[in-house]
């Protein structure tokens, strides 16, 4: 078998259940299976993903951190679909 299953188990196990637990209507119960999901999956993945961190790896290499904040005006049609 495969780290994930087929394409339907994984959808059956995981995707799904994250999906449903990010809707707005989502109930507390939905919202807390999809966390737990979500790290199973997160635990699951872990040993496959080097991290480097860019404090410890490249600290002297790259240039320091700049913020810019810009906001902005939704517009209608952006406004609609959050409403």
């Amino acid at each position: 078998g495969t780290l994930l299953g087929s394409l339907k188990t994984f959808l059956n196990k995981y995707g799904v259940p994250i999906e449903e637990g990010r809707q707005k209507n989502a109930s507390e119960w939905t919202v807390k299976k999809a966390s737990e999901m979500n790290e199973k999956l997160q635990t699951l993945l872990k040993p496959y993903f080097l991290q480097r961190l860019k404090k410890t790896e490249f600290q002297d290499k790259l240039p320091g951190k700049k913020e810019l904040v810009v906001f902005t005006h939704l517009s209608d049609k952006q406004r609609s679909l959050y409403e």
